[in-house]
């Protein structure tokens, strides 16, 4: 799947708008260097500023880029923001053995961010993943994290 498909197909998968041809460039940086947690974290926050003009709710400008300090819910599961900083050290510790999908599942569960986190997880599988495709189908997408 080339790289512009690939940014259509997750901005679906979230039901909004696409804009790829402004969050080209920023795809294209994040792919281009070694995945780090800051790296996330600047992919976070570029990718969400451009975003916030299509976006119903865009994301705060204080939250760009930052991990969360209140809890989010997916459908009725509440994720508390207490030790994201941990949990993500962890992650991204380069003595973490975790497969590409369990380095996504754990990373959805985490849940860093206050808004964006399937984009960025996605992003990242793209990036441990290269060309290939996701791996997973849209309808079973939020399935496959449980």
């Amino acid at each position: 799947m080339n790289l512009l498909d690939f940014i259509t197909e997750s901005n679906n998968i979230e039901g909004e708008k696409t804009i790829p041809e402004k969050e080209l460039p920023i795809y294209e940086w994040f792919l281009s260097k070694e995945l780090t947690e800051d790296r996330v974290k600047d992919f976070h926050m570029d990718l969400f500023a451009v975003r916030a003009q299509v976006m119903p709710q865009p994301v705060p400008d204080k939250y760009l880029g930052k991990y969360r300090d209140v809890p989010v819910y997916i459908g009725s599961k509440e994720i508390s923001p207490v030790g994201i900083d941990d949990a993500m050290e962890l992650l991204f510790n380069p003595e973490c053995t975790a497969s590409a999908f369990e380095f996504h599942k754990i990373f959805e569960n985490i849940h860093p961010f206050i808004d964006g986190n399937g984009r960025v997880g996605r992003a990242i599988w793209r990036h441990q993943h290269g060309e290939a495709p996701l791996g997973f189908l849209h309808t079973y997408y939020y399935q496959s994290l449980v």
